[in-house]
Protein backbone atom coordinates (compact mmCIF):
# COMPACT_ATOMS: atom_id res chain seq x y z
CA UNK A 1 0.00 0.00 0.00
CA UNK A 2 1.37 3.42 -0.90
CA UNK A 3 0.31 6.96 -0.16
CA UNK A 4 1.62 9.89 -2.18
CA UNK A 5 2.20 13.03 -0.17
CA UNK A 6 3.05 15.87 -2.49
CA UNK A 7 6.59 14.89 -3.56
CA UNK A 8 6.99 12.23 -0.86
CA UNK A 9 5.91 8.62 -1.18
CA UNK A 10 4.63 6.96 1.96
CA UNK A 11 4.65 3.18 2.20
CA UNK A 12 3.17 0.82 4.73
CA UNK A 13 4.88 -2.30 6.03
CA UNK A 14 2.05 -4.67 5.15
CA UNK A 15 3.04 -7.47 7.53
CA UNK A 16 3.21 -5.19 10.54
CA UNK A 17 0.08 -3.34 9.48
CA UNK A 18 -1.82 -6.63 9.45
CA UNK A 19 -0.31 -7.56 12.82
CA UNK A 20 -1.34 -4.35 14.56
CA UNK A 21 -4.69 -4.42 12.82
CA UNK A 22 -5.40 -7.98 13.96
CA UNK A 23 -4.20 -7.21 17.48
CA UNK A 24 -6.57 -4.27 17.81
CA UNK A 25 -9.52 -6.06 16.23
CA UNK A 26 -9.14 -9.24 18.31
CA UNK A 27 -10.38 -7.45 21.42
CA UNK A 28 -13.45 -6.21 19.56
CA UNK A 29 -14.30 -9.49 17.89
CA UNK A 30 -14.05 -11.39 21.17
CA UNK A 31 -17.05 -9.34 22.28
CA UNK A 32 -19.28 -10.80 19.57
CA UNK A 33 -19.45 -14.38 20.73
CA UNK A 34 -20.78 -17.03 18.37
CA UNK A 35 -24.56 -16.72 18.51
CA UNK A 36 -25.08 -13.68 16.28
CA UNK A 37 -26.64 -14.18 12.85
CA UNK A 38 -26.61 -10.79 11.12
CA UNK A 39 -24.07 -7.96 10.89
CA UNK A 40 -24.07 -4.50 9.34
CA UNK A 41 -20.56 -3.42 8.39
CA UNK A 42 -21.18 0.33 8.43
CA UNK A 43 -18.69 2.36 6.42
CA UNK A 44 -17.21 -0.98 5.48
CA UNK A 45 -15.57 0.14 2.25
CA UNK A 46 -14.83 -2.89 0.09
CA UNK A 47 -15.83 -5.29 2.87
CA UNK A 48 -12.41 -6.78 3.46
CA UNK A 49 -12.78 -6.86 7.23
CA UNK A 50 -16.08 -8.71 7.38
CA UNK A 51 -16.41 -10.84 4.23
CA UNK A 52 -14.70 -13.67 6.13
CA UNK A 53 -17.65 -13.91 8.52
CA UNK A 54 -20.18 -14.74 5.81
CA UNK A 55 -21.21 -18.37 5.82
CA UNK A 56 -24.38 -20.40 5.57
CA UNK A 57 -25.46 -19.31 9.04
CA UNK A 58 -24.59 -15.59 9.01
CA UNK A 59 -25.66 -12.66 6.88
CA UNK A 60 -23.24 -9.77 6.35
CA UNK A 61 -24.39 -6.46 4.87
CA UNK A 62 -21.52 -4.16 3.89
CA UNK A 63 -22.67 -0.57 3.46
CA UNK A 64 -20.61 2.38 2.28
CA UNK A 65 -21.25 5.80 0.76
CA UNK A 66 -18.50 5.27 -1.83
CA UNK A 67 -19.63 3.58 -5.03
CA UNK A 68 -15.99 3.08 -5.97
CA UNK A 69 -15.25 1.15 -2.78
CA UNK A 70 -18.30 -1.05 -3.25
CA UNK A 71 -17.41 -1.87 -6.84
CA UNK A 72 -13.89 -2.71 -5.76
CA UNK A 73 -15.30 -5.06 -3.14
CA UNK A 74 -17.67 -6.75 -5.58
CA UNK A 75 -14.77 -7.48 -7.91
CA UNK A 76 -12.60 -8.86 -5.14
CA UNK A 77 -15.06 -10.71 -2.89
CA UNK A 78 -18.16 -11.06 -5.04
CA UNK A 79 -21.70 -11.16 -3.64
CA UNK A 80 -23.65 -14.08 -2.26
CA UNK A 81 -26.99 -14.49 -0.46
CA UNK A 82 -24.97 -14.22 2.76
CA UNK A 83 -22.72 -11.30 1.82
CA UNK A 84 -23.83 -8.29 -0.16
CA UNK A 85 -23.24 -4.57 -0.58
CA UNK A 86 -25.50 -1.55 -0.07
CA UNK A 87 -24.74 1.98 -1.24
CA UNK A 88 -26.02 4.37 1.39
CA UNK A 89 -25.64 7.14 3.95
CA UNK A 90 -25.00 6.31 7.62
CA UNK A 91 -27.33 9.14 8.64
CA UNK A 92 -30.28 7.48 6.88
CA UNK A 93 -29.86 3.72 7.09
CA UNK A 94 -32.15 1.92 4.61
CA UNK A 95 -33.06 -0.87 7.02
CA UNK A 96 -35.95 -1.76 9.29
CA UNK A 97 -35.85 -1.33 13.05
CA UNK A 98 -34.11 -4.11 14.99
CA UNK A 99 -32.65 -5.59 11.80
CA UNK A 100 -29.15 -6.60 12.97
CA UNK A 101 -27.46 -8.48 15.78
CA UNK A 102 -24.19 -6.58 15.29
CA UNK A 103 -23.09 -3.25 13.83
CA UNK A 104 -19.39 -3.21 12.95
CA UNK A 105 -17.96 0.29 12.48
CA UNK A 106 -14.22 0.35 11.78
CA UNK A 107 -12.67 3.84 11.54
CA UNK A 108 -15.88 5.24 10.06
CA UNK A 109 -17.68 7.19 12.78
CA UNK A 110 -15.14 10.02 12.76
CA UNK A 111 -15.93 10.58 9.06
CA UNK A 112 -19.65 11.15 9.66
CA UNK A 113 -20.66 14.85 9.75
CA UNK A 114 -23.43 14.21 12.31
CA UNK A 115 -22.22 11.56 14.73
CA UNK A 116 -25.32 11.74 16.89
CA UNK A 117 -27.57 11.10 13.93
CA UNK A 118 -25.43 8.15 12.90
CA UNK A 119 -25.49 6.68 16.41
CA UNK A 120 -29.25 7.15 16.55
CA UNK A 121 -29.55 5.18 13.33
CA UNK A 122 -27.19 2.47 14.58
CA UNK A 123 -29.31 2.16 17.72
CA UNK A 124 -32.48 1.92 15.66
CA UNK A 125 -31.31 -0.92 13.42
CA UNK A 126 -29.78 -2.98 16.23
CA UNK A 127 -32.07 -5.51 17.87
CA UNK A 128 -32.49 -5.26 21.68
CA UNK A 129 -29.36 -6.81 23.14
CA UNK A 130 -27.52 -6.27 19.87
CA UNK A 131 -23.91 -5.11 19.89
CA UNK A 132 -21.93 -2.25 18.47
CA UNK A 133 -18.20 -2.74 17.93
CA UNK A 134 -16.23 0.28 16.76
CA UNK A 135 -12.65 1.37 16.35
CA UNK A 136 -11.70 5.04 15.94
CA UNK A 137 -8.52 7.15 15.78
CA UNK A 138 -7.51 9.28 18.76
CA UNK A 139 -7.25 13.03 18.33
CA UNK A 140 -4.50 13.72 20.89
CA UNK A 141 -1.97 11.08 19.92
CA UNK A 142 1.44 12.83 19.87
CA UNK A 143 2.53 11.00 16.70
CA UNK A 144 -0.68 10.84 14.71
CA UNK A 145 -1.95 14.37 15.38
CA UNK A 146 1.02 16.19 13.75
CA UNK A 147 1.00 13.71 10.87
CA UNK A 148 -2.67 14.37 10.16
CA UNK A 149 -2.20 18.13 10.40
CA UNK A 150 1.00 18.63 8.42
CA UNK A 151 1.25 15.49 6.26
CA UNK A 152 -2.25 14.62 5.04
CA UNK A 153 -2.67 11.57 2.82
CA UNK A 154 -5.49 10.33 0.56
CA UNK A 155 -6.65 8.08 3.40
CA UNK A 156 -7.20 11.08 5.70
CA UNK A 157 -9.87 13.53 4.63
CA UNK A 158 -9.76 17.17 5.79
CA UNK A 159 -13.32 16.89 7.10
CA UNK A 160 -12.69 13.93 9.41
CA UNK A 161 -12.65 14.51 13.15
CA UNK A 162 -10.77 11.98 15.31
CA UNK A 163 -12.02 11.54 18.86
CA UNK A 164 -10.75 12.41 22.29
CA UNK A 165 -11.12 8.97 23.94
CA UNK A 166 -13.12 10.08 26.98
CA UNK A 167 -15.48 12.09 24.78
CA UNK A 168 -16.12 9.11 22.51
CA UNK A 169 -16.93 6.92 25.51
CA UNK A 170 -19.28 9.59 26.86
CA UNK A 171 -21.01 9.95 23.49
CA UNK A 172 -21.56 6.22 22.98
CA UNK A 173 -22.81 5.88 26.58
CA UNK A 174 -25.68 8.24 25.79
CA UNK A 175 -27.15 5.61 23.46
CA UNK A 176 -25.87 2.24 24.64
CA UNK A 177 -25.25 0.23 27.80
CA UNK A 178 -22.35 -1.93 28.96
CA UNK A 179 -19.91 0.35 27.16
CA UNK A 180 -16.32 -0.82 27.34
CA UNK A 181 -13.32 1.02 25.92
CA UNK A 182 -9.76 -0.09 25.32
CA UNK A 183 -6.89 2.08 24.20
CA UNK A 184 -4.13 1.14 21.76
CA UNK A 185 -1.40 2.68 19.65
CA UNK A 186 0.09 5.42 21.82
CA UNK A 187 3.54 4.86 20.32
CA UNK A 188 2.92 2.15 17.71
CA UNK A 189 0.26 3.91 15.64
CA UNK A 190 2.76 4.90 12.96
CA UNK A 191 5.09 1.90 13.15
CA UNK A 192 3.90 0.35 9.86
CA UNK A 193 4.77 3.60 8.07
CA UNK A 194 8.15 3.98 9.77
CA UNK A 195 9.28 0.41 9.08
CA UNK A 196 8.43 0.73 5.42
CA UNK A 197 10.96 3.56 5.19
CA UNK A 198 13.73 1.28 6.47
CA UNK A 199 13.78 -0.81 3.33
CA UNK A 200 15.70 -4.07 3.57
CA UNK A 201 16.45 -3.73 7.29
CA UNK A 202 12.74 -3.53 8.16
CA UNK A 203 12.70 -7.35 8.55
CA UNK A 204 15.29 -7.02 11.32
CA UNK A 205 13.34 -4.24 12.99
CA UNK A 206 9.95 -6.01 12.81
CA UNK A 207 10.49 -8.34 15.83
CA UNK A 208 11.41 -5.31 17.91
CA UNK A 209 8.28 -3.58 16.68
CA UNK A 210 6.14 -6.52 17.78
CA UNK A 211 7.54 -6.24 21.29
CA UNK A 212 6.79 -2.53 21.20
CA UNK A 213 3.17 -3.31 20.39
CA UNK A 214 2.89 -5.34 23.59
CA UNK A 215 4.65 -2.63 25.60
CA UNK A 216 2.43 -0.04 24.00
CA UNK A 217 -0.64 -1.94 25.21
CA UNK A 218 0.40 -1.26 28.80
CA UNK A 219 1.38 2.32 28.11
CA UNK A 220 -1.92 3.06 26.38
CA UNK A 221 -3.85 1.80 29.39
CA UNK A 222 -2.20 4.56 31.41
CA UNK A 223 -2.02 7.40 28.87
CA UNK A 224 -5.58 6.80 27.69
CA UNK A 225 -6.28 10.26 26.29
CA UNK A 226 -3.21 10.03 24.06
CA UNK A 227 -4.03 6.67 22.50
CA UNK A 228 -3.83 6.47 18.72
CA UNK A 229 -6.62 3.90 18.54
CA UNK A 230 -9.83 3.70 20.57
CA UNK A 231 -11.78 0.42 20.55
CA UNK A 232 -15.37 0.49 21.81
CA UNK A 233 -17.83 -2.30 22.64
CA UNK A 234 -21.41 -1.51 23.57
CA UNK A 235 -24.88 -3.04 23.67
CA UNK A 236 -28.40 -1.88 22.96
CA UNK A 237 -30.44 -2.30 26.10
CA UNK A 238 -32.63 -5.39 26.06
CA UNK A 239 -36.35 -4.72 26.39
Amino acid sequence: MRFKLRTLEWKTDETLARTTDEYWSSWLLAHLGTEWKSMLDLGGGSGGRTAKFADGKRLITCMDISREQIERGRKRYGETPNFYYVLGDAHFLPFKNNAFDVVHCWAALHHFPDRRKALTEIYRVLRPGGRLVALEPGKLNPLAAPARTFFPTPSHEPSEKPFIPSMLEKLVSQYFVNVKVRHFGTITYVLPFLLARLGSISKLARPIALHLIRLDDRLSSILKEFAGIIAVKAEKAAV
